[in-house]
């Protein structure tokens, strides 16, 4: 590790989102800048987003990069063949194309010809007087070789035929007839070999052919396949990788994202959010050799919507091979806590609350300009709803397995058969806050009107998550409907939980296993079983019978000991403790 003893230590957050912004992630960064730190965030983004790649906001650096199926897919192959999709040399730059008329070489006795009457001020008539040029004699042509005088060579062989002629003429008569077959036999050869240049050139014509018929199938082929293929590419392969293929791979193709920046920057510290960020902050501090710390934001092996058998066992190797590693790990609760601890066999993780400050305030720059709701305003107000209206109060992503379509039974149950019941604390209206998808919501409106619910649901735009407690302080209770359909969903302590309680609010949460616990403990309110519409009716009348019962000084004692604060305390001491475990193992 290359330890900033005069500067400030440097800590790579690692994001596998857009982070614009991740509340928690913006909290850890921000709290660790103000400590001193230098940070810097990089986030990966899967989609589109105005957001921008280089920013600066409340202290903190953020760097955003593409994480596409198709890049990290070859990068990932390159990784295993260097040359993979690279030319083993570059190729040349084209030079300019240069007229024929320009490129054509001129001599000098040609370009002294070329100067012209006009040029030279010759009179017109020194021209007319001068002589016309005879037309060239014509060239003889060559005479037949029976009429050539013999050449010397033949001379020779003509003086030497007659002398063996007058000696022995029949030696002089078997030398000729072998003389002239031997030139028959080359004659012949000779011949052959002019066939055989013309057969080469009747190949070469027809490879010519074929070249020309071959580029011009190969131009019609591409035509097609560039109108018909690529189609059929982008609704086949494309959909493959990104939606089939791209999940098992997703994890570690991560780091090709951000590998070799994050190495180029030396950090001090690795600190990543989520299992695909995981193995990038594993691979990194093996090679920096640097601290990693791991921010588990749920059980990701057991996550909603659930998890394929072959997905549960490849996140739980990769848990099991990177988390040993880890210098520190950080969880959301303490029953993940447990788990985690007791299911890899690691120290018990810490636990940060995903909790807001006691003390909000807006978020830093462009995040606190582009928020939907404005920050002096109100749930109640933004409803334009009467003090005696009991609003009931749902926060965050609008999902399945959120308990929103349970919730709207329940009300409609109270509606048919325990009106009487809530009369004497007026009419009952659900205001569901948060992001909610097209589809999602035309299902629930479709549900609304079949249960009779029109005008007492009400669909508001997402908050700042800095500003919910604020802005939801207005209602009556906090309705926390989770289904554990999974078993993140079952130990979770979501956020709505922490910003109902800073928000003053009583809480009605579904029985999952800790923040029942939570709600009991602290008196925050009252725990339900879920899809029991009568047990939600009851403890709802329970809670509006007796409502300064849940905010006196117990709560109190539960914002003191939750909120942000206090977390940011578990924060700081952690990686306090990290660096000096470091720097004694350095000096050791």
């Amino acid at each position: 590790m290359q330890s900033n003893t005069s500067a400030a230590p440097k800590v790579a957050i690692i994001v596998p989102n857009v982070c614009d912004p991740d509340y928690r992630v913006v909290k850890q960064a921000e709290a660790l800048a103000q400590a001193g730190y230098k940070v810097r965030v990089f986030c990966g983004v899967l989609q589109p987003t105005e957001a921008p790649d280089s920013e600066t906001l409340g202290g903190v650096e953020y760097e955003r990069r593409a994480w596409l199926a198709g890049h990290t897919l070859g990068s990932m192959f390159r990784s295993f063949i260097p040359f993979y999709g690279r030319p083993k040399y570059a190729p040349r730059p084209s030079k300019p194309k240069i007229p024929a008329a320009i490129a054509t070489p001129v001599s000098a006795p040609q370009e002294q010809a070329v100067v012209t009457a006009s040029a030279l001020a010759i009179p017109d008539t020194v021209i007319a007087k001068a002589p016309v040029p005879t037309k060239a004699p014509d060239v003889e042509h060559p005479t037949p070789a029976a009429q050539r005088a013999p050449g010397k060579l033949m001379n020779v062989f003509q003086r030497g035929y007659d002398k063996i002629n007058s000696r022995s003429p029949k030696s002089a008569e078997f030398l000729k007839k072998l003389v002239l077959r031997g030139l028959r036999a080359i004659k012949r050869g000779l011949r052959a070999i002019k066939r055989g240049l013309r057969a080469i050139k009747r190949g070469l014509r027809a490879i010519k052919k074929s070249v020309y018929l071959s580029r011009v199938i190969w131009c019609k082929t591409y035509s097609f396949v560039k109108r018909h293929g690529i189609r059929f590419y982008r609704r086949t392969f494309v959909l493959f990788s990104k939606r089939v293929a791209f999940r098992y791979i997703k994890h570690h193709s991560f780091r090709y994202v951000f590998e070799e920046e994050i190495v180029d920057w030396q950090p001090d510290i690795i600190h990543v959010h989520d299992l695909a960020a995981l193995y990038l902050g594993y691979k990194l501090s093996n090679r920096l050799n640097v601290p990693f710390i791991f921010d588990s934001h749920e059980l990701e092996a057991h996550r909603s919507p659930p998890l394929s058998k072959l997905m549960q066992w490849q996140v739980h190797m990769l848990e099991q091979r990177c988390l040993p590693k880890a210098a520190a790990v950080t969880t959301v609760g303490q029953e993940i806590s447990k788990y985690l601890a007791e299911t890899y066999k690691i120290p018990t993780p810490h636990v940060i609350y995903n909790a807001p400050p006691k003390f909000p305030k807006p978020m830093a720059g462009r995040w606190a300009e582009q928020a939907s709701v404005p920050f002096a305003s109100q749930l109640r107000g933004d409803l334009d709803l009467e003090e005696e209206v009991v609003v009931l109060v749902y926060t965050g992503n609008i999902a399945i397995n959120r308990g929103i379509e349970e919730t709207l039974e329940a009300l409609a149950y109270i509606k048919q058969h325990r009106q009487a019941d809530f009369e004497s604390f007026g009419p009952l209206h659900l205001a569901l806050v948060g992001r909610c998808q097209p589809p999602v919501r035309a299902g629930l409106e479709e549900k609304i009107k079949a249960l009779g619910l029109e005008g007492c649901v009400h669909f508001q735009a997402p908050v700042m998550a800095s500003d919910v407690s604020r802005y939801i302080s207005s209602a009556t209770v906090s309705v926390i409907p989770i289904i554990p359909v999974a078993l993140s969903y079952e130990y979770a302590m979501p956020n709505k939980l922490f910003e109902a309680m800073l928000a003053g609010l009583p809480i009605l949460g579904s029985c999952l296993t800790e923040m029942s616990k939570t709600i009991t403990a602290h008196s925050l309110g009252e725990s339900f079983a879920h899809g029991n519409s009568k047990d939600f009716a009851g403890k709802l009348k329970l809670i509006l019978s007796d409502r300064d019962r849940y905010l006196g000084a117990t709560r109190e004692a539960a914002i003191d000991q939750l909120c942000w604060e206090m977390q940011e305390n578990v924060l700081l001491s952690m990686f306090e403790d990290v660096l000096r475990k470091t720097h004694q193992k350095e000096t050791a």
